[in-house]
């Protein structure tokens, strides 16, 4: 029986690849599933271990680590998925706390990370995600801090997930170049409260310079990633959880020195058009506050 189906999209990076793979031990109950999302012909995927399955996407078929994402799913066993970045890596031993929840009935387990990890001088900054998890567990019976657990970040890799859970839910994959994994880790976190949290820090994320998230997008790139925070957004009002909501104007600074003065108060336009309104999240946390002073 495989209990834990790792799936990891790969792109131009074998060597990485191969770090984050030797992270995962080999076990009976484990499965490796490696999406190679349309990489050159020299830096495929390649991998000799048995436990590793490689599927390639080719050209015509790439959308980035979403669709690939989704193609892993397809094919994975497991009772749970986790899904890690092929340049990042897990912690030594990690399997052993997560061994501690493989016979429970969760939907979704959190765990802590190592963030913006420095290979070179071993540093990585606070995980906004490790104070969620100790307010969660210092008040397990708190709505507010489970809502916050459970949106106030958008980590794919911090999470495992119920294979079974996911089926059921039917959550895919945004298939856009960044921003993909939002929509997927909120709207299966909207649909549960069964779920649990590990404290300790399981994985290591890797900031890599040159990659989509940190280097310049398109505006075609900026709009779809805007398409995919005002549905997010959306989806948290509708669960109440408006502080997990992103700042109105959060972005605009970077709108306007990459792409100009025009382009930025289009966004905004659009944004008051499609997002949850900046008023609507005030009053909201107007009215939390009287609640919480009186």
């Amino acid at each position: 029986m495989i209990n834990y189906s790792f799936i990891i999209p790969h792109h131009n990076s074998p060597k990485l690849l191969e770090r984050c793979l030797n992270s995962i031990p080999q076990r009976d109950d484990i499965e490796i599933i490696v999406v190679d999302d349309n990489s050159d012909k020299e830096k495929k995927a390649y991998s000799d271990r048995r436990d590793v399955r490689i599927i390639y996407i080719d050209a015509e078929h790439t959308k980035g680590a979403g669709r690939a994402r989704n193609y892993g799913m397809k094919e994975a066993t497991g009772k749970w998925l986790l899904f890690a970045d092929c340049d990042d890596f897990y912690e030594k031993g990690f399997i052993v706390e997560l061994d501690n929840y493989c016979k429970s009935d969760y939907d979704i387990v959190f765990f802590d990370a190592h963030i913006q990890y420095d290979i070179d001088n071993k540093t990585s900054r606070q995980s906004r995600l490790a104070q969620l998890i100790n307010n969660f567990l210092a008040h397990p019976e708190s709505d507010y801090h489970k809502k916050m657990l459970k949106h106030g970040t958008n980590n794919t890799w911090q999470r495992m997930y119920s294979r079974k859970y996911v089926e059921r839910i039917g959550a895919l994959y945004d298939e856009i170049p960044a921003c993909n994994d939002g929509w997927f880790v909120h709207y299966l976190s909207a649909h549960t409260d069964h779920i649990a949290a590990i404290p300790q820090k399981l994985y290591y994320y890797v900031k890599t310079s040159g990659s989509i998230v940190n280097g310049k997008r398109s505006k075609q790139v900026e709009l779809q990633i805007q398409d995919a925070h005002c549905r997010i957004h959306n989806l948290l009002a509708d669960t109440g959880a408006y502080d997990a909501i992103r700042p109105f104007f959060k972005g605009t600074r970077k709108l306007f020195k990459n792409f100009g003065l025009t382009f930025a108060i289009y966004c905004l336009i659009r944004k008051l058009r499609y997002d949850v309104s900046p008023l609507k999240v005030l009053f909201h946390k107007y009215i939390k506050t009287i609640n919480e002073t009186a």
